[in-house]
């Protein structure tokens, strides 16, 4: 009992530097990820390992759950997250201009008359 006091209160006071320096809370949501939250926060989704940093408790940075409260660190309060950038708004392609349309192609004659296949059947010989 005596031992996990010691560690009880070893632990409040590590938490309780990380919120000397400043810091917010974030429920962990659906599709939260490290990165994605140290780009939210900081505009740089390279400082992922300060959130990290931050939280001991978490094992694996890349296992972060639904409901989690994690630290982040360096951030008052009263600072809103990094907003995302504008979205880049794409104009239509002016129209193309086209050209006349075709004529209507002209008939061409074979070179070779060509007999009906009724004809053809008459001249055939018999094998």
């Amino acid at each position: 009992m005596r031992i996990s006091a010691v560690v009880l209160s070893a632990l409040f006071c590590v938490a309780g530097a990380a919120w000397a320096q400043g810091g917010v809370q974030h429920k962990v949501a659906d599709t939260d990820h490290m990165w994605g939250l140290a780009k939210r926060y900081y505009g740089d989704p390279y400082r992922w390992r300060a959130i990290a940093e931050a939280n001991p408790d978490i094992k694996d940075p890349n296992l972060i759950y639904p409901g989690q409260v994690l630290n982040i660190p360096d951030i008052q309060p009263e600072e809103k997250p990094a907003a995302a950038a504008a979205p880049v708004v794409i104009a239509p392609p002016p129209p193309v201009e086209t050209a006349a349309p075709l004529p209507e192609p002209v008939p061409v004659e074979p070179a070779v008359a060509v007999a009906p296949a009724a004809a053809l059947s008459e001249e055939m010989p018999e094998a």
